[in-house]
């Protein structure tokens, strides 16, 4: 449990300024200290370390908060950060020395006509998993495993799914099974993600997974997803029933007992066909960025990687394959005897292969290159982290900086941030600003994430930068080099992600093939990336519209007109 104000090193006014600046912008939110102040080592000068338990949507009120307490009188640096963005190892030391500066008592009033009902009260079904892990096979089977991972952002994928037996299956679905239209919920490890099923396969609750089935008189289950999602419920999911107190897991006792508001049937429908449309929309502009991206994939792949209409050229030349190609050369025979193959692109393409040092057989002609030869190389920059005024929340007038997270929820283009950098960072701490349309890639932590700058943004530093590339390389061709470069190569530890470094980076051998085939390629996928960048910013529009609309939608703070009328789906 946290401590009370009085254990922390405050005057009684610093403690009043203090509380009366939280409530003035994060009231209802939970914040706690933690640090040298409440240990008691630390001197008059010494930060305040703070965190608050702020959702995405109050982001703004903390950076307000943030320029408040650099406007106080107060004779200390204040350090506050959100909950969910302080690394997780960090978690337990913060929970185990907390004192407990603003405290959520009351359970949040939610106003609204409709009434407010208990989740047991308008679902059939309110069922926890087996709390064990089922016994997994190695080959796939039609029975699969839904893990908290694969319930995030309103969906359930069934990507990476573990497979089970039939037997296991029978046995962890005693209690119910999974249907379509049942809505899942992270208890933990995650806490809060949601998602609604969509399938009819046989799939079955993992750890740590809550299931929710509406009572169709009564519930639409469309609507208590996106109930789930609002802010009202996450709010309810981040406490423990009835105590106010923070968490780091939902209670299983509590997951029947989260309340919602109830509109008429007809509206809770209404009001799910609107954002559902939305995010059918937004989930149409991913399937078709990933199916763009996967053509330009297989080009490159057929061209640059397995040299197929090089293979094509000697093969009807004559001439020898190497022994690491023989097994492709096998298959290039099949598709020149049965036609498959593309002779008139073939035409551009060499019939001859050279043994290189850097990466073996490449076509001759071709070169192989240094990344620091090939493009203009730079490395991320982060501020000093305990001065605060050097980052916002706000995007505008500021700088779009990109983290390794940012770049795991983008696809090929990147255009915004979760964290911007103040033009004063910028220029004090030199921050490189690159421009649009640079590749960028992750190097440290996570290795080989790749994504195409969609306007001037920065990184930080475990991220670099290939700008204005040379040799006619083209931004798409860097892409796909390095969306399917073998990382694992310039590693020669254990630890792939504690072995490379900027200067590896730099040191990467790229192939370079004749300026020629680098404009057939460019040519061939060019219109597909201008697709992919269209529909990411698409997404990205139809992604905020849907995030404004879903609060007041829920709460009744906006109706729609003629709901009343509308039918069952």
């Amino acid at each position: 449990m946290g401590r009370e104000l009085e254990n922390i090193d405050l005057t009684i006014a610093q403690r009043k300024e203090i509380a009366a600046l939280l409530k003035r912008h994060l009231p209802d939110t939970e914040v706690w200290a933690y640090g040298s102040r409440v240990k008691f080592t630390s001197t008059p000068s010494s930060d305040l370390d703070m965190v608050a338990f702020a959702s995405s949507a109050q982001k703004v009120a903390v950076y307000d908060l943030k320029e408040a307490f650099e406007e106080s009188y107060l004779p200390f640096r204040v350090d506050l950060f959100i909950w969910d963005e302080v690394p997780e190892q960090f978690h337990k030391n913060i929970e185990a020395e907390r004192v407990v500066l603003q405290k959520v008592v009351e359970e949040r009033v939610v106003v609204s006509e409709w009434p407010r009902v208990t989740i047991s009260e308008v679902c059939d079904l309110v069922v926890d998993c087996v709390n064990k892990t089922a016994p997994i096979v190695e080959g796939p089977t039609p029975y699969k495993m839904i893990r908290t991972p694969n319930i995030k952002n309103g969906r359930v994928s069934l990507e990476g799914c573990r497979f089970v037996e039939e037997k296991t299956f029978k046995k962890w679905t005693r209690r119910a099974s999974v249907l379509r239209s049942d809505v899942l919920l992270t208890r933990e490890a995650p806490l809060g993600e949601v998602g609604i099923v969509n399938t009819d396969e046989s799939i079955f609750l993992g750890q740590r997974v809550m299931q929710y089935r509406a009572t169709p008189t009564k519930l639409d289950s469309q609507f208590l997803l996106y109930s789930f999602l609002s802010a009202d419920l996450q709010h309810q999911f981040q406490l423990h029933e009835g105590s106010g107190s923070v968490v780091s897991h939902i209670r299983v006792g509590d997951c029947s007992k989260f309340k919602l508001n109830l509109p008429p049937l007809s509206e809770q429908k209404a009001i799910a066909h609107i954002l559902g449309s939305l995010d059918d929309k937004i989930e149409l502009n991913r399937r078709m960025n990933a199916t763009l991206e996967g053509m330009a994939q297989a080009l490159f792949k057929s061209w640059f990687v397995d040299f197929d209409p090089v293979i094509d050229n000697a093969l009807a030349a004559g001439n020898p394959i190497p022994e690491e190609l023989a097994e492709r050369a096998e298959v290039r025979r099949q598709a020149l005897a049965d036609g498959t193959a593309n002779r008139e692109a073939a035409k551009q393409f060499p019939a001859a292969f050279q043994l290189t040092d850097e990466m073996g057989w490449i076509p001759d002609g071709w070169e192989v290159k240094k990344a620091d030869k090939i493009a203009n190389i730079t490395i991320g920059k982060t501020p000093p982290r305990k001065e605060t005024l050097w980052f916002s929340n706000i995007s505008l007038g500021n700088v779009v900086w990109v983290s390794i997270r940012d770049m795991g929820n983008c696809g090929a283009f990147i255009g915004d941030s979760n964290e911007y950098l103040t033009p004063e960072s910028v220029d004090k701490f030199n921050v490189k600003v690159i421009p649009e349309g640079s590749v960028i890639l992750s190097f440290k932590l996570t290795i080989g994430r790749v994504s195409i700058t969609q306007k001037e943004m920065a990184t930080n530093e475990a991220i670099a930068h290939f700008v204005n590339p040379k040799f006619e390389l083209t931004k798409e061709f860097l892409y796909c080099y390095l969306t399917s470069f073998d990382f694992s190569r310039l590693g020669s530890t254990s630890s792939i992600a504690t072995a490379v470094n900027s200067k590896i980076i730099k040191g990467m051998p790229f192939l370079a093939p004749k300026h020629t085939l680098l404009e057939d390629f460019k040519k061939a996928t060019q219109n597909w990336f201008e697709s992919i960048s269209n529909n990411t910013n698409q997404a990205q529009t139809l992604t905020t519209l849907r995030d404004t609309l879903l609060p007041k939608l829920i709460s009744g703070e906006l109706r729609i007109p003629g709901s009343a009328g509308v039918s069952p789906a």
